[in-house]
This record gives C-alpha cells, sequence and structure tokens, in this order.
C-alpha cells in the first residue's frame, strides 16, 4: 500500500503540468492567486461560466501543486447539465491530462448518483474509446474509473502495477508475497 501512494505522489509531483490546449485565463490565476476562503471559493466557481469553471478544473489539476481536485466534485455535482459540454472537450481533446480528469469528473457525478451513465451508451461508447488512445498510467487510472462509471460505485483496484517497468512489477510482486 505504501508503494502504491508513493506512486500516486509522484504522479502528482511530476506528471501536473500545464495543458496548452487550455491557457490558464485571468480569472483562472485569479481564483487559485487570490487569498479566498474555501467557501468564497465555491461560491464563485459556482457563480462562473461553464467554460470558465473547465478551465478551473483543468488548471487546478494540471498546473497546481498539488493538484486541487475541488473542481472535479464542483463540477460533478451540477450533473446532467455538463454532460454535452464535457463530451464534446473530450471529444475533442488528445492530450492524457486533460482525458483523464474529463473522465474523472464523470466518474464524480457516476459516485454521486448524479447521472445514469447505463442509458448513455454513446458516451461510454467515447469513453472506451478514448481509454484505448492512452499509454501506462494514465490508460490504468481510466479504465478503473470507467469500471466506476459502468458500476455506478467504487470499484476497489486489483494490486496495481500502474504501468510500471517489468523489472519493477517483479519487484513490487515479491514484496508483497513476502508480506502475505
Amino acid at each position: 500500500m505504501c508503494k502504491i501512494l508513493c506512486i500516486i505522489i509522484l504522479f502528482a509531483i511530476f506528471c501536473c503540468m500545464p495543458n496548452p490546449d487550455v491557457p490558464p485565463s485571468k480569472l483562472t490565476k485569479f481564483f487559485y492567486d487570490a487569498q479566498l476562503t474555501r467557501s468564497e471559493r465555491e461560491k464563485l466557481f459556482k457563480s462562473l461560466s461553464l467554460d470558465e469553471q473547465y478551465k478551473i478544473l483543468i488548471y487546478g489539476n494540471q498546473a497546481i501543486h498539488p493538484p486541487d481536485g475541488k473542481g472535479v466534485e464542483l463540477l460533478a455535482e451540477e450533473g446532467p447539465s455538463v454532460i454535452p459540454f464535457l463530451t464534446e472537450k473530450l471529444r475533442a481533446t488528445q492530450n492524457e491530462m486533460t482525458i483523464h480528469d474529463i473522465i474523472d469528473v464523470f466518474s464524480a457525478m457516476a459516485l454521486k448518483k448524479r447521472y445514469d451513465f447505463s442509458k448513455d451508451q454513446e458516451l461510454l461508447a467515447l469513453l472506451d474509446q478514448k481509454a484505448q488512445t492512452l499509454r501506462g498510467f494514465w490508460k490504468d487510472m481510466v479504465l478503473w474509473k470507467i469500471s466506476m462509471i459502468r458500476a455506478g460505485k467504487f470499484v476497489p483496484l486489483p494490486r496495481q502495477d500502474l504501468g510500471l517497468p517489468p523489472h519493477l512489477k517483479k519487484r513490487l510482486d515479491s514484496s508483497q508475497n513476502s508480506v502475505n
């Protein structure tokens, strides 16, 4: 478990870089630079256009260290009204981090029971299609999140190698066997 946590921390440190597809706006920078309380920040987020909320979500997940996942939760709370917008953003992007972030919103939405994805086979097919374009760690994470979307509940991970090279997978397997 400790090794998985270390991998996730390293992922957060090294993989969160600004996305050139979604440059931060002045409002996005203000959102993170201003000394706002949590409730002030949430109130501001909810008052913004969907496009600005999306920019804040992407910037917060990809450029802020540690990543700010609050945008995912706030956007997921909006439920079905954001599905068409996020679906179009998902179709348009090839950026692996952005694909992950959009699917993260969908998985949070499924876990909060804000949208019944089982009735939207077209969207599920798009999620599967986008997942197949990913590599390594991103693919494993996105496939796991898609499994939660399909189940509508948290799906525990089996032992995850998270895209590790083969020599590290063997080391992880051997350390888990010695613990058991």
